[in-house]
Order: C-alpha cells, then structure tokens, then sequence
C-alpha cells in the first residue's frame, strides 16, 4: 500500500464487470487493470499497458497490494523516460512558493487564519512539486 507521503498518481474506478481499472493523468484509455479472481482462484490479477510490459503480471488475495504495486510500476515507467524539466519551468514553480509564502506571512499578520491556511497549504504542495521534479531528475 502507498505511504501517506506518496500520493497516489493512479485513479482507480470499479468496472461493472468487477474489476478495476487504473488511469493515469489525462490518458483516458486504462492504463492498469485490475481482474477479479476467477471462481476458481482466490487471487487478484494486475497487468499494465506500459511499454515494455507486456506480458508482466502480478497476482494478491488484496487487491490494495496490487495497487501499491501499480504504483511502483509506474515510478519504474517514468524513472525510464528520464524526466528532465526545463530550468523555466522549475524558475516559475519557485515564483510562485515564494509569492504563497509571503502571502501567508501577511494574512497571518492581519489576522487572517484561513487564508493564510490556504497559502501555507500551497506552499507545500509546491515543496512537494519541486521535491518530486528533483527525485524524477535523480533517476536518469
């Protein structure tokens, strides 16, 4: 299973045929797919349309394995493309920390709880982006 400090990048949505399927950011077609057992089997299958693949499998009585499993596949997957993001982009990202966290400190000085909630909240997220974009570089 993920760690509350890993967020889940696969949505998963029941099928009417009861499996689960598995999409990833704006790709609309599943990208992992999740088999009921059979009446005969008492586990859970996983298989993924990712290049290279085909014909990878993994099978658990917990179909939250699976998941967390998916995951992993998908941090192989995009850890292979080696990320790279253009020094703009990462300029930008850092723009907009900086702005959030200044303007949490001044609601905070006016007394202004909620907003500066909000503010400190997306200073993190934007931690947690630049944090990520520098583990996805390490992995070329």
């Amino acid at each position: 299973m993920t760690t509350p400090t890993t967020p889940a990048r696969i949505r998963w949505q029941d099928d009417p045929i009861g499996s689960i399927s598995g999409h990833v950011g704006t790709h609309k077609p599943w990208v992992f797919q999740i088999f009921k057992p059979a009446p005969a089997e008492e586990r859970w299958r996983l298989i993924a349309q990712l290049p290279g693949a085909f014909g990878r499998d993994a099978r658990s009585a917990d179909p939250d394995e699976l998941k967390a499993e998916a995951e992993r596949w998908l941090e192989e997957f995009v850890s292979s493309l080696g990320a790279i993001f253009p020094a703009a982009l990462r300029a930008e990202i850092q723009q907009e920390r900086t702005t959030q966290d200044e303007n949490a400190a001044e609601h905070a000085e006016y007394g202004r709880n909620a907003q500066s909630d909000r503010c400190y909240t997306e200073v993190a997220i934007l931690d947690w982006v630049l944090a990520t974009m520098d583990r996805m570089e390490e992995g070329r």
